[in-house]
């Protein structure tokens, strides 16, 4: 009888350590999904941050070449305006200035 109780003591006791080492392995097996979890959000926000820092790099081209359009075009304005005051053409009432 003592002997069948302590089996049993025993037997529970390696039952209680079971259950605590399911619990830390469960507990692992958490932190390292969560850990994957957060490396692919970082993943994600990077090639988001990527993305956007392309877009900024071409709209800022595009803003450039925009400009120096805009200024080509100014200075043909200017070239065409020497040009015809010194033909000795001036501007009359029905033509128009461009400002620069």
């Amino acid at each position: 009888e003592t002997a069948e109780k302590k089996r049993v003591e025993e037997m529970e006791e390696m039952l209680r350590k079971l259950k605590e080492h399911l619990e830390k392995i469960e507990k692992v097996r958490t932190s390292q999904q969560e850990k994957v979890g957060v490396l692919e959000l970082e993943a994600a926000i990077k090639e988001r941050l990527d993305k956007a820092r392309h877009l900024k790099e071409r709209h800022e081209e595009q803003i450039r070449e925009k400009l120096a359009e805009q200024n080509r075009r100014a200075e043909l304005v200017r070239q065409n305006k020497e040009r015809i005051l010194a033909e000795g053409g001036g501007v009359s009432d029905n033509q128009t200035n461009e400002s620069a």
